[in-house]
């Protein structure tokens, strides 16, 4: 007699959406928070010039670029928990590559395919909540990256705690963000995520279709230069604290203390959501004065105020644009801040290997008065969005 095998489903739940969706980000933001802190101490374990340090960070945003571009239509037609398990996977696999192999090529390679990952689950945890809480997007976007926030908060502290304390090297980053990607896979395995109803007619916009809307457009321009602005600022924070005042034990504190600022300020946001339209402009006019009260800075605590009061005024800028995105093409969802997140990508690629340049040449003095002034042209492409 022939046995057949019986296929046990599982049972799903919507409940634990917002755990996968804040949960992806936590890891992403612990692993940001530590490539920051620990890009000096890798530049010296490969002997890197200043140069060549921006174009290693580059290389994670480059990854990003590449992630939604590839998979961008494909988050966008099927559900959210494969496309976010194919975005742990890469993510993990970059880790474990950089980590294994010694070697600088495997770091460069590892960097990369982490940066696909990591923008894989970015646009995965934004369409998700984006479809889960239809005219709330922008509030739950926010909380997500409280999140990622508070895992960039956390990592420079407890990353230099277990470097000094422990004997652990800067690789300890990337084994916490790795292990933590791997135990999400057991709640996305039991996560509903509901898709949106789309018109019979309806066809999913490819990003060709989407730049040619003149208001996606400027909100493309805006989180280019806001994550470029964002990368120059905490990358080459050790730079300023170090090269200028000689107080290397405040660049950890200067790290955390961006992120730790973010916190009240998306949380402030998502009270605000009314306000968004409006919130972003001034925002970005705020950056600006408070960049160039930066370059200025006398002294190291001065400097440090001054990056706190960054932190708060930078936070609620991504987690908006995105949201303001969604708005704009909620069938489009994962199309949308794919291409938003493409955007972002480009931004951190280019703006690091600018800084790093501007920096060997002028000095981080004038390359903060450089991001000052990109926050102005970002202040100008909101503005016509909302003519």
């Amino acid at each position: 007699m022939k046995k057949t095998l019986t296929r046990i489903p599982i049972k799903t739940t919507k409940n634990l959406i917002l755990p996968v969706a804040f949960g992806l980000p936590f890891f992403l933001g612990f692993e940001s928070g530590g490539f920051q802190l620990a890009l000096l101490m890798i530049s010296d374990t490969y002997n890197l010039s200043t140069e060549t340090m921006g174009i290693l960070v580059s290389l994670q945003y480059g990854g990003s670029i590449l992630g939604p571009i590839v998979f961008g239509d494909f988050i966008n037609r099927v559900s959210k928990k494969y496309s976010s398990l194919m975005a742990i996977t890469l993510f993990v696999f970059g880790c474990f590559l950089l980590l294994l192999i010694p070697e600088l090529y495997a770091f460069f390679v590892g960097v990369f395919i982490l940066g696909m990952g990591y923008s894989v689950s970015q646009t995965c945890s934004s369409s998700a909540l984006s479809d889960a809480f239809p005219g709330k997007s922008s509030r739950y976007i926010n909380l997500a990256q409280v999140f990622f926030s508070s895992g960039a908060v956390i990592s420079p502290i407890v990353t230099s705690w277990a470097i000094t304390s422990l004997g652990f090297t800067w690789k300890f980053i990337f084994i916490v963000a790795a292990c933590g990607y791997l135990l999400l896979i057991i709640p996305l395995m039991f996560t509903h995520f509901p898709m949106v109803e789309k018109l019979p007619e309806h066809k999913p916009m490819g990003y060709r279709a989407l730049i040619r809307s003149t208001r996606i457009s400027y909100l493309v321009i805006a989180i280019f230069i806001y994550v470029g602005v964002e990368s120059g600022l905490a990358f080459f924070m050790a730079l300023l604290f170090s090269d200028i005042f000689q107080t290397d034990h405040l660049t950890a504190f200067a790290i955390s203390g961006i992120w730790i600022a973010m916190i009240p300020a998306r949380i402030a946001t998502g009270i605000l959501y009314r306000f968004r339209r409006k919130l972003v402009p001034a925002l970005f006019l705020i950056n600006a004065v408070l960049f160039t009260a930066l370059s200025f800075s006398p002294n190291p605590w001065f400097a440090l105020v001054c990056c706190l009061l960054l932190g708060f005024t930078l936070g609620p800028i991504w987690p908006t644009l995105i949201g303001l995105g969604t708005e704009e093409s909620p069938e489009n969802s994962g199309a949308t801040t794919g291409l938003l997140n493409v955007a972002s990508g480009i931004g951190g690629a280019v703006f690091p290997i600018l800084m790093s340049f501007s920096a060997a040449w002028f000095g981080i003095r004038i390359s903060y008065i450089l991001l000052a002034l990109f926050c102005l042209a970002a202040l100008t492409a909101l503005k016509k969005y909302q003519l």
